[in-house]
């Protein structure tokens, strides 16, 4: 069994500002952080502003 990774508030809003950031490549930046896009995506949508 795979243990889940944490990752701190810290971490994950600053990976949802480069996802707002305009251009910004979800999948190209869970790439660069060593993140599955699906997890990051869902970080991002989860923190979108309305």
């Amino acid at each position: 069994m795979v243990k889940a990774r944490k990752f701190t508030d810290e971490f994950k809003r600053e990976a949802v500002k480069l996802c707002q950031q305009p251009g910004a490549v979800v999948a190209q930046i869970a790439r660069d952080l060593g993140l599955d896009q699906t997890v990051l995506g869902v970080e991002c949508n989860s923190s979108a502003v309305v």
